[in-house]
């Protein structure tokens, strides 16, 4: 009944513009142009259907996480190429543990 909750992986994003939003990672929303290129380099699809959608996501994210939990702020231009397609704005990211 009162079991113990589930830990999610959080984003905090700052893009310099005074907002700074907090949520669950996978509640980014990626560029448009971003999945598409990915979905291009991982399946050679330009037309992405919800599995490959959902399949570069995970990618991204698992990548995310690997990289910089708990890290701290990392400034989008320290991010790989596949990460920098779900963020081509300059700021910064923390990626978190909500326990």
């Amino acid at each position: 009944m009162f079991g113990r909750r589930k830990k999610q992986v959080m984003l905090t994003w700052d893009a310099g513009d005074g907002k700074v939003r907090e949520m669950p990672l996978e509640d980014w929303e990626a560029p448009e142009e971003g999945v598409i290129s990915l979905s291009l380099a991982f399946f050679q699809d330009p037309d992405p259907c919800e599995i490959h959608r959902g399949a570069v996501a995970q990618r991204v994210f698992l990548s995310l996480t690997r990289n910089y939990l708990d890290r701290g702020w990392v400034d989008t231009s320290s991010l790989n190429a596949e990460e920098r397609c779900f963020f081509p704005e300059k700021g910064r990211l923390k990626v978190w543990e909500n326990a």
